[in-house]
Parts: C-alpha cells; structure tokens; sequence
C-alpha cells in the first residue's frame, strides 16, 4: 500500500511482507504478492552483490551458492558502512538526488602536485583509475604543472586567457579508460570487445574478472569500439547491452578495466601482492624493476 491507506512492508532480507492491522499490533506475515515479487527480488539481488562486494570469501561463497543465507548476508551487510572509497564521495545521494554518477561522466580531470608531478604519466592515470574507480567509457587527464588553482584566481581577472590556457597548455590528456561495472568470480569473463585502430588494424579480445590490458593509443588518435557486456555486467548502456563508441588516446593509452566495480582487492595477502605486480606490469608503472 501507498499514501494514506499504507499498511504494509517487504522485507528483501527475508523475502516476506508484513501488513500490519488498521487497530494496531503484531503484523501478519505473508507472502509477497504477485505484482512486487519482481521488484522485491531485483531489490534483494542488489543487497546480495553489495554484501558480498566487501568480503572476499563471501563474493566466492555467493558465486558458488548463487545466494547468501541471511546470517552470511548480515555478515557482509556490516561490512558496507566500514569500506568507504573515494569513489563513493561522487556517489553519495542526498535529498534522492546524486551528487555524480561515474556512469555518466565522460571525463576526470586530476589536478594536484602528486598527479601534475609524478614520475610517470601512466602512474598519474593509474592513481586516478584507483582512486575514482570510473565506470563505462571515461577519458581521464591530468593538470599539467598543478596550473588549475592559478586559472581560477586568472580567471577573474581575464575568463578568456584564462579558458585558451586551460585549453591549450594545462590539459595532459592520459587516455581513455574502458571499466565494466559489476562483480564475478574470478577469472570469469566479464565481457568481449573489439577495437579498430586508424590503420585499420582490428582486435577482438576478451576480459576476464581480476584483468587489466593496455593498448598503445597515442595522443590525437582515436579509435572504434565494440562492448559485449555480460549480462551481469555494464559497460556503459545498461547491463549486458553490448554498444559501439569511439575513444581517444592520450599520453598513455587505452585501458581495459576488468577489476570491476567496485574495485575489490584479495584478502589473502600472497594472491594480493600477485595481482598488484600483475596490474603494475600492465601499466608499465616501474619498467625499472
């Protein structure tokens, strides 16, 4: 029920509805009708993913069992409030609406000494891929010598030169960094894709859940692409809908993300210290060592 005549609750956890007496008291228990059993099982699906995002060994209990019972499903519950990323920040809903969808946006722009100075660009873009764990298609770039806070005071003296140097001289364009939104088991393959280079030159290639892969993709190029998501998976257009885009190169190149979101780490310190190497590597970030 809605409104004035509201009486009654589901509760997803359970998968049972309560509606409660017009004279007070104990609620009767129920089951959930026909009409919101679809909603209440979308809802509860949901709640499942985003208990078992935060631990591990309850991500591989979840994919085994395709279910959690409800002292495992608590369990991971607890967990959400403690594991906070700065992803979340952009995220947060207020008043029902959301401060930034990562979803939506189409670029980051990372300002700061430790990004605009960093030894390496591909270290700056894979700070910035960590930290604000962007979803779908997203070109990330950088301010060049921490020049954005002095554009500002610039900017209202002359808007002008202050947009033409911002423009031409503070942008570093990175690359673009394409991440399917979702979790799996690992190793499981999230999505297919096929990229067409300027030259002509075709790839078509898989992801699989814990992957990264790295694709030369200079600073003016572009190149033509093909998302299949899996179904569980979004790239950009909803779950499991496969598009075509086009992305444009930076400095670095184009990344495929198939860590997931939201990025999760192994709890097992040996199986966590492979993946960073092995993630390392892909970005090339110490080619020294």
């Amino acid at each position: 029920s809605e409104g004035e005549g509201f009486n009654s609750i589901i509760d997803v956890l359970k998968m049972v509805m309560y509606k409660f007496p017009v004279e007070g008291g104990k609620p009767q228990k129920l089951p959930i009708p026909e009409s919101e059993k679809e909603h209440a099982e979308k809802l509860r699906s949901e709640l499942l993913e985003k208990a078992a995002e935060n631990d591990e060994n309850l991500m591989e209990l979840y994919f085994e069992k395709g279910s959690l019972d409800e002292a495992e499903l608590m369990k991971g519950l607890k967990g959400v409030q403690q594991t906070r990323s700065l992803s979340d920040v952009f995220s947060q809903e207020e008043s029902g609406q959301s401060i930034i969808k990562m979803m939506e946006l189409d670029m980051i722009v990372g300002s700061g000494g430790v990004l605009s100075h960093a030894p390496r660009r591909n270290q700056s873009m894979s700070m910035m891929i960590d930290a604000f764990q962007p979803q779908g298609i997203t070109m990330l770039t950088v301010d060049s010598i921490f020049m954005m806070p002095h554009l500002g005071v610039l900017s209202k003296i002359n808007k002008k030169a202050a947009t033409e140097v911002f423009e031409r001289d503070c942008l570093v364009y990175l690359g673009t960094c394409i991440a399917p939104a979702g979790i799996a088991k690992t190793g499981a393959k999230i999505m297919e894709y096929k990229i067409k280079f300027a030259d002509n030159k075709q790839i078509s290639e898989s992801i699989n859940f814990g992957d990264m892969k790295f694709y030369p993709l200079a600073s003016g190029e572009s190149a033509e692409v093909e998302l299949i998501p899996e179904k569980s998976f979004d790239a950009g257009k909803g779950k499991g809908k496969a598009f075509k885009s086009v992305v444009k190169g930076g400095v670095v190149g184009l990344i495929v993300d198939g860590r997931g979101r939201p990025l999760i780490l192994p709890t097992e310190e040996k199986a966590r210290k492979e993946k960073i190497i092995e993630w390392n590597k892909t970005m090339d970030l110490y080619p020294h060592y």
